[in-house]
């Protein structure tokens, strides 16, 4: 009987040995496939949950996958005058109801959401200002602008918004500065009187809001039966 055990209880970890061994095979093809279909330059960060990992390979279907990305340039953002380009710090994307083929240059989604992050370093680089959080959906910026021979430095206050599907920073407010001849308020709607298309964020996941964080600003998406097909 003690033999039976052991034997029984190492198979056991045979099988688990194997599953989860499968599951890192699967998880860097997957990984492969999704980088070629959105075009990407390094090959994302795949998880797939679920145990045990073989039925769903068998099946071919997944109760839900993890993408992570880093650095994702963004396109569109000529908005800015003479701006660095603008990019996502981190991607999360959370993959729902997922089949695949066997060899996962075809994945079907039933229903992607995701969180993208843009970094206040980032974005104040783009604008040229130093970026801080604000708290209540808002944030501060500053930088010093030369009025009537003098050098100030005001308090701005924005308040970012999503408006058709770009970054929107034209709600703002200047405390603690005198500007008689306008320059200072020229010079900021130049600045933040823009709109910063958010476009080229894969995965074909669409805006739906935005809220300030400690880290920066974060973006909600979702889309909906999407499917990523590979060359393979």
């Amino acid at each position: 009987m003690k033999k039976l055990v052991v034997t029984l209880a190492v198979l056991a970890l045979i099988a688990l040995g194997l599953d989860r061994g499968g599951v890192l095979v699967a998880e860097r093809i997957a990984g492969d496939s999704l980088q070629e279909s959105q075009g990407l330059s390094e090959r994302p960060e795949v998880s797939i949950d679920g145990f045990p990992f073989l039925d769903q390979l068998v099946a071919g279907r997944y109760d839900r996958v993890e993408v992570v990305l880093r650095e994702v340039p963004l396109t569109g953002d000529a908005g800015v005058s003479g701006a660095a380009a603008l990019r996502l710090a981190r991607l999360d994307v959370t993959l729902r109801r997922v089949e695949t083929s066997r060899d996962f240059t075809r994945i079907d989604v039933g229903r992607a959401r995701a969180d993208a992050l843009i970094s206040l370093a980032d974005l104040g680089d783009a604008l040229g200002l130093r970026l801080a959080v604000d708290g209540d959906g808002r944030l501060t910026a500053s930088r010093t602008f030369t009025v009537l021979g003098e050098e100030v430095t005001p308090s701005i206050t924005i308040e970012p918004v999503i408006v058709d599907g770009a970054l929107s920073l034209s709600e703002f407010t200047v405390n603690g500065a005198v500007d008689p001849t306008g320059a200072l308020a020229s010079a900021l709607d130049e600045i933040l009187g823009i709109s910063v298309p958010l476009t080229g964020i894969p995965f074909d996941v669409r805006l739906e809001g935005l809220r300030v964080a400690a880290d920066g600003l974060h973006l909600s998406l979702s889309g909906s039966d999407l499917s990523y097909v590979s060359p393979g």
